[in-house]
């Protein structure tokens, strides 16, 4: 989680390279592939940012109704999927495709 925040950070703080080496150190974490897709954009690596967004993409939707199952049975899933949609608008914004309609899974256990 520490890592995945670094990530994050160095984003936020235009330090595009820098992130995309953190996000290098995750291991098996597809979550956090709408970051390093945002940081190769804004470093004119379109390939490589699609790549990484349409992982993360694929494993969002599984993601998702694992969730949607934990939150079933009283468990909460971290990261939350509302805030990985939101990040999935935003690459999908800064990378020019059209994002999906949200869908409020946690809307289910009364959380957002």
């Amino acid at each position: 989680m520490r890592e995945q925040s670094l990530c994050w950070a160095l984003y936020r703080a235009g330090d595009w390279k820098k992130c995309v080496a953190a996000v290098g150190r995750l291991i098996g974490n597809s979550e956090d592939d709408f970051i390093p897709a945002m940081a190769h954009e804004q470093l004119g690596n379109r390939t490589e940012a699609r790549a990484c967004f349409d992982r993360a993409d694929a494993w969002l939707s599984g993601y998702e109704t694992r969730s949607a199952e934990r939150m079933g049975k009283g468990t909460t899933s971290h990261p939350l999927p509302s805030m990985l949609r939101r990040m999935r608008a935003e690459a999908a914004d800064l990378l020019g495709l059209v994002a999906p309609p949200p869908r409020p899974v946690e809307a289910a256990s009364g959380t957002r």
